[in-house]
């Protein structure tokens, strides 16, 4: 059986969203359209929520309304009414979604007549953190009417509950959004504008939700006064680096208030530091596309002799993969991309990728020519067991590593390519798993003579790419790795 929900079904805005979450959540973590069973109908069962991410402890909950802007010559009674059906509606789903999965995360349904359970056990619900998402379209040609820019919706944290809608509290200030509740669960509002800007600048679900959580601090700090727009406050995360050098909301401590003006996420997006970082961007791309390749083939259960027939059993090592952020997924690929480079002359090609510190995964790279005198099934069932057989030598190579990944394909220039998946959880490590990884690696001679060469990747690396764009420069290799010239590469 393949897992497939009703895509055709979605809305067209429901398509959009979709869309950019696969984009950036990748098919096996993101699920639109999840059903529960009615309690007391035998019939069709009840929408939880528009779309679901499901990645680790993280339990993203989306709900998307699109509602024409009224146009009654009131420009509150507009919004009133506009803010009840599209935001506020909204945030009654996802709230209500939220209860639902707190309570009966086992009932969950990807289809309509609720036949196909949720593929894989969801998160300890005491240890999740759930992440609360409102996508509302339809306000912004009437925002950019009446107050210009860009049509994204303000973000005020002072306007509470009732206070966007309900002329007796006379804290009305159209387009504008607050905290739509103090006692209930955050919720994010992204609209028309922003919503592919977000999705397409923190893509990788690590980078997303890091965004998220720091995001909801800060506009509950009681420091943010006004942002021009959920795009400003993304610019200004950006811009600023914590003591322990991630991206954080950043202000003088003497600061009472902050004010984002609109502008931020312009300046920010026309900055040569953006401008290399996009331009260094790019290789980060095939990890993505090699991740997707694996979830299809898990999703069609196409799996090339899988050991395991789950998704959940799959899913763990996938996720590992997919928890990646852009920047390090940059390194990895160009890594990986070295690796098939050479198998081209050498014809077997390995390299063991380690993390920053031990808790992190290492991955073991493997690029196997195929030989003439083996069948395309022997070929795999070689490169499978090699893959498996580094990877424990890597183990002995580095005793410290808790999880290992194996990733093998074919040389950079093969057109048919085939990928193969391996994970080793090393945290578990017995004497005899110990004495058997030491056998085949001393009577294989594996990773004996491995050396170690340590990298440091730059965010934003704008002399390094701009020493790439002057004069022969142009013809040296590209620094993404991929073994073209600069200029037939990434300066194209």
């Amino acid at each position: 059986m393949s897992f497939k929900n009703e895509y055709d079904e979605l809305t067209t805005s429901e398509k959009f969203l979709t869309h950019l979450c696969k984009d950036t959540f990748l098919n096996l973590w993101s699920w639109p359209h999840i059903y529960r069973k009615q309690r007391w109908s035998g019939g069709e069962g009840k929408e939880v929520c528009d779309l679901l991410v499901v990645f680790d402890r993280n339990i993203i909950i989306f709900s998307d309304k699109y509602c024409e802007f009224p146009d009654t010559g009131d420009l509150l009674t507009d919004w009133c009414r506009w803010f009840k059906k599209a935001v506020f509606k909204s945030a009654k789903q996802v709230w209500g979604a939220e209860r639902w999965i707190r309570q009966y995360s086992d009932k969950l349904y990807i289809d309509k007549n609720c036949t196909i359970p949720f593929p894989y056990p969801l998160p300890n619900i005491e240890q999740a953190t759930f992440h609360r998402i409102v996508v509302a379209h339809g306000s912004a040609f009437r925002c950019r009417k009446e107050l210009g820019g860009s049509g994204s919706l303000l973000i005020n944290p002072s306007i509470i509950g009732e206070q966007h809608y309900n002329p007796e509290l006379e804290m009305i200030q159209p387009f504008t959004i607050g905290r739509l509740s103090k006692d209930k669960g955050f919720i994010h509002v992204l609209d028309d504008f922003n919503l592919h800007i977000v999705l397409q600048t923190v893509d990788t679900i690590t980078d997303f939700t890091n965004y998220l959580e720091k995001k909801q601090r800060y506009v509950e700090s009681g420091k943010l006064m006004m942002a021009a727009g959920e795009e400003d406050l993304l610019a200004a995360y950006f811009r600023k680096l914590n003591a322990d050098g991630d991206h954080d909301f950043k202000y003088p401590e003497k600061a009472d208030l902050i004010v984002l003006q609109e502008g931020f996420w312009e300046d920010f997006q026309t900055h040569p530091d953006r401008i290399s970082q996009l331009e260094a961007d790019k290789i980060s791309y095939a990890w993505d596309e090699l991740i997707d390749k694996f979830s299809v083939h898990i999703l069609g259960q196409t799996l090339y002799n899988p050991s395991h027939v789950e998704i959940s059993d799959h899913e763990i090592g996938l996720r590992i993969l997919a928890s990646e952020p852009r920047t390090r997924r940059r390194m990895l690929s160009r890594s990986l991309m070295q690796v098939l480079e050479r198998a081209e002359r050498e014809v077997r090609s390995v390299r063991v990728v380690s993390g920053v510190n031990d808790s992190e995964p290492y991955y073991v790279f493997l690029s196997l020519d195929k030989t003439n005198d083996l069948s395309d099934v022997e070929y795999r069932n070689v490169r499978q067991h090699l893959l498996e057989n580094y990877c424990l030598a890597a183990k002995v190579k580095f005793p410290k590593a808790k999880q290992i990944i194996g990733i093998a394909t074919e040389p950079i220039s093969h057109k048919k390519r085939s990928e193969d998946l391996i994970y080793i959880d090393a945290s578990k490590w017995t004497k005899k798993n110990q004495e058997d990884a030491e056998k085949i690696r001393n009577e294989f001679n594996l990773l004996v003579n491995a050396k170690m060469y340590h990298k440091i990747e730059n965010e934003f690396p704008r002399q390094e790419i701009e020493d790439f764009k002057k004069g022969k420069n142009r013809n040296k290799p590209c620094y993404c790795g991929s073994g073209k010239k600069y200029k037939k590469c990434c300066g194209k």
